[in-house]
């Protein structure tokens, strides 16, 4: 190593006086590992001189390795032990990782523990081991997804949930020759090695081939990351101004963009840049221009990763974590007769029944939340969907069709109601019935009627 460059517990003292406030109390994030474990014991080593008055040691059992998982869990405890600083432990239950891929799971089960308990502990800050070398690999994965210099900023060296990355400046070759120097033990976790998971295969088959081109490319990559940060830095102010204007929180799994916030393209684009960061919503630079793309298409509904997706409202874009069970919250769906269909991330139905006619109690329940309608005319297929701009819709007893968000306005429905409203229809686009509204008078029960469709929608 050039002999020029400052020693780890050098840099890591320079991170401590540029990036966080002292005295404070740290939790160091340990998996095991070597980036991890030598966070650990160099804090140790220096935390009088930084000024930590208290340390501890935060681990998260994934328990998908089986007994490796419980051996890098023992080894950890065995060292906060030795350390003599207090252990805490998260172990996961594999079997509900749900949607959103492996890693994606891991990682946000493992931040809601860090948070919780820098919470109930009161610690200030979060330490975790990332490296200079996760940070080339961050910049590279995200140059590859098409990131603006918001993602090429990579890794952050402190979040505002109080998580730092003090190695963020140190290289793990050095890291390791620093810990067998010092005799220091750590785990091996064979799943790094494999190379069905994105970063792995950046690590071991395309930075591999990078350095031979180029042997500095990790550094460049790694330098890139600090010149997007202060770059992004100089431009939060007008992002934070922008965030202020046209971002509506609603709930934790809601908010809204006012129409406004997309008049700028840089600032929109670093905007939702920053909503999706703060969401953990995966996403790359086509998500971002996909929703600058779709402005016009009031009324639809788009799909983002990590099961997320936005609907265009006239005066604004609503953003919500969508149900796994829910498939009419992101697309139209069909329902064959008889037959029903869980909606509204599962907490209603809509059912379709066949009966003779004159057998129903009545052609149209209270607040039309329930409807009989002629079943030849309605067909053996039904379309759930949201309602569409080129709706129209004749009511029960008119004559004249009508654009049906016209017709919805003035049954006193709200602008964003309006435009995600559900309707039955026929597979060629007829509107059959609007839960809650009112049925079509072309499908309306006649003398002539031989059987009845029996519509509802319940809540479960």
């Amino acid at each position: 190593m050039n002999s020029n460059v400052p020693s780890i517990p050098a840099r890591v003292r320079s991170f401590c006086t540029r990036f966080i406030q002292t005295p404070c109390s740290i939790v160091v994030a340990v998996s095991g590992g070597a980036d991890s474990v030598g966070l650990l014991h160099l804090l140790c080593q220096i935390r009088a001189d930084l000024g930590i008055r208290r340390l501890g040691v935060a681990h998260v059992n994934h328990n998908l390795r089986g007994e490796a998982s419980d051996k890098d869990m023992e080894f950890v405890r065995e060292l906060a032990r030795t350390l003599g600083v207090p252990f805490y432990c998260r172990n996961l239950d594999s079997s509900e990782k749900g949607q959103g891929g492996l890693e994606n799971w891991g990682r946000r089960c493992r931040y809601e523990f860090f948070a919780k308990l820098r919470e109930s502990e009161r610690y200030d800050y979060i330490a975790t081991g990332h490296t200079a070398d996760d940070q080339a690999e961050t910049v590279l994965m995200r140059f590859l997804r098409g990131a603006g210099t918001g993602g090429r900023a990579g890794i952050r060296p402190v979040r505002d949930d109080g998580v730092i990355r003090p190695f963020l400046y140190v290289w793990k070759e050095e890291l390791i020759r620093w810990l067998l120097a010092g005799n220091a033990g750590f785990r091996t976790d064979e799943s790094n090695w494999d190379q069905g998971f994105e970063r792995n295969r950046v690590r071991h088959a395309i930075l591999p081939l990078l350095r031979k081109r180029s042997p500095d490319a990790v550094q460049v990559l790694a330098g890139i990351a600090e010149v997007s940060r202060e770059i992004e830095e100089r431009a939060g102010a007008f992002v934070n101004k922008w965030e202020r204007s046209y971002v509506y929180e609603l709930a934790e799994d809601t908010f809204e963009v006012d129409r406004g916030g997309f008049r700028v393209e840089f600032l929109a684009n670093r905007g939702l840049y920053r909503c999706f960061q703060k969401r953990e919503i995966p996403f790359d630079r086509s998500h971002i221009g996909g929703v600058r793309d779709n402005l016009r298409k009031k009324g639809r509904a788009f799909l983002l990763p990590g099961n997320w997706e936005y609907l265009i409202g006239r005066d604004r874009i609503r953003f919500r974590e969508a149900s796994e069970k829910n498939e009419l919250e992101s697309a139209r769906t069909e329902v064959v007769v008889p037959g029903s269909v869980s909606i509204e991330n599962g907490s209603g139905c809509i059912s379709a029944d066949v009966v003779t006619a004159g057998r129903q109690q009545s052609y149209r329940g209270e607040s039309n939340w329930s409807a009989c309608v002629d079943a030849k005319k309605a067909g053996t297929t039904l379309v759930i969907r949201r309602s569409e701009l080129a709706d129209q819709f004749c009511p029960l007893g008119g004559t004249i069709l009508h654009p049906l968000r016209r017709y919805l306005k003035k049954q006193g429905l709200a602008a964003f109601e309006r435009e995600t409203r559900l309707v039955v229809a026929t597979p060629d686009g007829s509107i059959i019935w609007i839960p809650g509204v009112q049925i079509a008078d072309d499908f309306r029960v006649t003398s002539q009627t031989g059987s009845v469709l029996e519509l509802s929608y319940q809540k479960m």
